[in-house]
This record gives C-alpha cells, structure tokens and sequence, in this order.
C-alpha cells in the first residue's frame, strides 16, 4: 500500500485512474510497469480489457499477433499518391542548387 501510495499520490496522469481499475490489477502493473507512461497505457487499456495479466507476461514484446507480407508494388489507389524516381531526382537537384 505504500508504494501504491508513492507512485499515485503526486501523480497528475495517474492519480485519475486510480479508481478505475481493481486492488489486484494495480499491483501487476506496479509490479512489471517501470514508468509513468507505460503504467497510464495498461490502466487505460485494462478498463477496455479484463486480462491485463496476459498484456504484461512480457512487456518487452508486442501485444497480441500483428500479419503482413511484403509486396515489391504499391496497391493501385496509392501509386498516383506517391512521385516517381525521375520527379524525386529533380526536386532534389532544385534543393540542392539553393
């Protein structure tokens, strides 16, 4: 109770939140949460989630499971967003010569 005391008592970010989640979650995030910000991410995320205990087994890695393949080509609604090799090299070459 002391150190909950300690970490929330003068902290404006996280004294708010305090309420918002249970006894028990407060103290794995105390427990595996290092500083201010990390803490403010899982209390907030905690009253979206009821598992916070799965988030932080390992804080060092991603949350949950991100897929993605790489593609040599840009999808088509974005390669007209984007200039092509030769106007790279001429607005390059106009910054160059100011």
């Amino acid at each position: 109770m002391d150190q909950f005391y300690t970490e929330y008592q003068w902290n404006e970010f996280l004294q708010p939140l305090v309420a918002e989640i249970s006894w028990a979650k407060h103290l794995v995030i105390m427990a595996k949460c290092k500083d201010v910000q990390e803490k403010q991410f899982y209390i907030l995320a905690t009253k979206k989630r009821t598992i916070v205990e799965y988030a932080l087994k390992d804080s060092n890695q991603p949350i949950g499971i991100a897929t993605y393949s790489l593609s040599s080509q840009l999808p088509e609604p974005y390669q007209n967003m984007l200039p092509n090799g030769e106007e790279i090299v001429a607005k390059l070459s106009v910054l160059m010569s100011e």
